[in-house]
């Protein structure tokens, strides 16, 4: 579902691509696992030569749906708090590193201490490790009993009751995964 490769011929009348150039897609058309794919120019972005291709083709589709949980979803906004499950995962790391960068404040969840040092680099301020302690009862206290805006969270039933219970009144819980 997500690929990069290199440009080997444009069809008569492109503009914008040339052979040559390192480009990206995710979803539709599928065929990631193919040798070469004859893909709509519209399918594909350049991908920068600052960008290795490798880190570009696993973190395509992971960047859309950080970039639809945060931009669409619920807009998170400087201030907010937000609560993210598998902070330490593919799609929970981008969710961390942007809504830091937008100015909220971050709660993570993770199993180990070497994930929790890994969300805490990608821009979580508070991680907790929920095979150590509680995360409803840890929310609590950082928020000092408010909640949080938003809970991200991609595992399911196993968190599902303790995610709406971090919920600060009208607060949004968005389940975008079931790994439980």
């Amino acid at each position: 579902m997500e690929a990069v490769g290199e440009v080997t011929a444009v069809g008569p009348g492109l503009t914008g691509r040339k052979v040559g150039d390192i480009v990206a897609y995710a979803g539709n058309p599928m065929g990631s696992y193919a040798e070469e794919q004859i893909l709509p120019a519209d399918k594909v972005v350049p991908v920068p030569p600052s960008v290795d291709p490798i880190t570009a083709a696993s973190i395509m589709l992971k960047g859309m749906t950080a970039q639809f949980l945060v931009r669409r979803c619920f807009k998170v906004e400087s201030g907010h708090t937000v609560f993210v499950h598998a902070a330490a995962g593919g799609v929970g790391s981008l969710l961390c590193q942007w809504a830091n960068a937008l100015g909220a404040t971050v709660i993570g969840t993770v199993s180990t201490k070497e994930k929790a040092a890994q969300a805490k680099e990608d821009g979580c301020h508070h991680v907790i490790i929920y095979k150590e302690e509680d995360f409803v009862s840890r929310v609590n206290e950082i928020t000092s009993g408010k909640g949080v805006e938003v809970v991200y969270d991609s595992v399911g039933k196993d968190t599902f009751e303790g995610s709406l219970a971090c919920l600060k009144p009208r607060g949004y819980m968005v389940s975008f995964g079931q790994s439980s």
